[in-house]
């Protein structure tokens, strides 16, 4: 398993459900601070390699992201993180661009099949334009002779928790190589466990690992080997 630094770089600007909370636009936190997050995740380094992930907004709205790869790369790190709602990737050379910066694992997040993204989020055509999107970072990477990782991430409320089986095929058939459910905070999981176990086997059946990370590993009892996250495991900061 794969040890993650997760640095936060933002808040909000990343697909939510418009149900639950009126969409947030993103807040970014300054580059400064994120660098000198960075260079203290390089010094306490615990492992043999150092891994980045930026988390916390849309990485593509963040106005210095360029520079933020750049500072990760620099500090050694081997592999580096972006969390993107998708549709950014197929836009310009973004794709291209954060291959060739150094970017290497890209969390797209999504909140069920194409319907239901579209309606929870409010965004005729973003699911569309999210696996336009992961298309081309696959087709650039291709092209680049480089190995990229896409994972999925799926925040999981009472409006889509009927929908992540639908959601861990949708990114399945995108390339995915795991699928990671959110569950929120006020979600009864018990309650819903049989959702959470469709969404394990449908991974199970396709050869994709599907995880979650609730608040209580007791409340998934016999799919309890599902708890955790593979695509980031380290510390926020």
């Amino acid at each position: 398993m794969l040890r993650f630094n997760q640095i936060v770089i933002g808040e909000g600007g990343l697909p939510s459900c418009g149900k639950c909370a009126p969409h947030a636009d993103a807040v970014f936190r300054s580059s400064d601070k994120i660098i000198e997050n960075i260079h203290e995740a390089a010094q306490s380094l615990r492992g043999p390699v150092l891994n980045v992930s930026f988390v916390g907004t849309e990485a593509f709205l963040h106005p210095e992201m360029p520079l933020l790869v750049t500072s990760a790369v620099e500090a050694g790190a081997s592999r580096v993180g972006v969390m993107t709602g998708g549709q950014a990737l197929s836009h310009g050379n973004n794709a291209a661009g954060i291959l060739h910066a150094g970017v290497r694992h890209v969390d797209v997040v999504c909140l069920g099949d194409e319907a239901t993204h579209d309606e929870l989020t409010r965004s005729p055509g973003s699911f569309a334009a999210a696996r336009a999107g992961v298309k081309a970072v696959h087709a650039a990477a291709g092209e680049a002779g480089i190995h990229i990782a896409v994972m999925g991430h799926v925040p999981v409320c009472r409006h889509n928790v009927h929908a992540i089986p639908g959601a861990v095929m949708e990114l399945i058939t995108m390339g995915v190589i795991a699928v990671h459910l959110q569950p929120a905070n006020d979600l009864d999981v018990a309650h819903n466990i049989e959702w959470f176990g469709a969404a394990f086997q449908t991974g199970i059946m396709h050869g994709t690992w599907v995880c979650a990370e609730p608040a209580d590993i007791n409340l998934f009892e016999r799919w309890s080997l599902h708890v955790g996250d593979p695509c980031h495991v380290g510390v926020a900061r």
